[in-house]
């Protein structure tokens, strides 16, 4: 390493003034360059987080109902309910549902219903199976114990993927949409005890909600506005982790270093014209096909994504080194040896960093 810093020390002190002009002009370009694109890849990462990460949480963390919303509900039948989640399966970004089992512990008035059992429906999906467990009758309160197996449809935060949360929810409501009751959650229970390839559960609970639904005539304008209890019990986990992010963009990695470590082949030999020009042509090729297999894992969606931000920078690396070889080669030819190499390495060490920068910085950050 010595060695090296004094040797290009050396060849340093054989350039002319105008020459070290030149090479502090390329070193201002190639910062401004790099900060440039890394600040608005950076902004779109920041919107795209921002903007996903309100969505989820303005539902999970969602105030109870007041007293006013509760008062719209009045006459409507409560049907008290635990929800325990026995078993999922596992989170796959490229399917549009979940298959999930539960147990539900009811509990209700018995006159409400005549004797019968509230029918379940899932707001969210659609319910596969149910089967009665158990059924008990005190003091005219009625505990019952269901077994359903339903398919909901979950929320997959696909663009932010490898970083995403996924927001599975059963969110319970009546059979028949006009019946006069409601399922009020209490309680989540998490019995799966098994956990989810790659995803952590960061947090689980219970949501209820008092929705409005405004119908309009059709004959004429009269509005006719309704209200009815909804429900979510949530369970949310967390994607993000170190192997989990290197395995997605390791190809990519590897593309943008082959590109990359081409400007440290030596000029003065012949390989410049063909070397490099044929091992960033490669590193093309290995981006194509990294960007084809991880859109091939997940759902393709009709918006930005952070795959696309990372794509878009490891293009843009390969593409300056592209223009770098091509500039170190009219060096090479019009100004000398000294001058293309310590272009090369200025060019180098300042893409290096910045790559160094923004990898460590999108994993930190999203």
């Amino acid at each position: 390493m010595i060695r090296r810093i004094i040797f290009l020390g050396k060849l340093y002190s054989e350039l002319n003034k105008s020459h070290k002009n030149l090479l502090f002009k390329y070193f201002i370009i190639i910062n401004l360059v790099m900060i440039l694109i890394i600040s608005v890849l950076g902004n779109r990462l920041h919107v795209m987080k921002d903007a996903e990460y309100d969505w989820i949480y303005s539902r999970i963390d969602a105030k109870p109902p007041s007293d006013s919303e509760l008062s719209h509900l009045n006459g409507m039948s409560i049907v008290d309910t635990t929800v325990f989640m026995m078993r999922m399966s596992d989170i796959n970004l490229k399917e549009k549902s979940l298959m999930l089992n539960a147990v539900l512990n009811l509990d209700y008035y018995e006159s409400h219903f005549s004797g019968a059992s509230p029918a379940i429906g899932i707001f969210n999906g659609q319910l596969k199976d149910q089967q009665q467990i158990s059924r008990s009758v005190k003091n005219g309160r009625v505990h019952e114990v269901i077994k359903i197996l339903a398919e909901v449809n979950p929320y997959y935060m696909t663009n932010m993927y490898p970083f995403d949360l996924e927001l599975i929810s059963l969110r319970l409501s009546p059979k028949v949409e006009d019946d006069l009751y409601y399922f009020r959650l209490n309680d989540l229970v998490d019995l799966t005890y098994v956990a989810q390839n790659d995803y952590n559960l960061v947090k689980m609970g219970v949501v209820n909600e008092v929705e409005s639904n405004d119908f309009s005539s059709l004959t004429d304008n009269e509005h006719k506005l309704s209200y009815f209890g909804l429900n979510r019990a949530y369970m949310l986990f967390e994607h993000k982790n170190i192997y989990s992010y290197l395995k997605t963009f390791q190809y990519m990695l590897l593309a943008v270093s082959i590109a990359l470590f081409a400007l440290l082949i030596n000029a003065r030999t012949n390989s410049p014209k063909n070397g490099r020009v044929a091992v960033i042509g490669s590193s093309i090729f290995a981006l194509s096909a990294t960007v084809f297999q991880i859109n091939a894992s997940v759902k393709i969606i009709n918006s930005l994504t952070v795959i696309d931000l990372v794509s878009f920078y490891s293009g843009a690396v390969i593409i300056l080194c592209f223009l770098i070889t091509v500039r170190t080669l009219r060096f090479l030819d019009e100004d000398g040896y000294p001058l293309a190499k310590l272009f090369d390495m200025i060019m180098f060490t300042v893409i290096f960093l910045y790559t160094n920068l923004f990898f460590i910085g999108v994993y930190l950050y999203a």
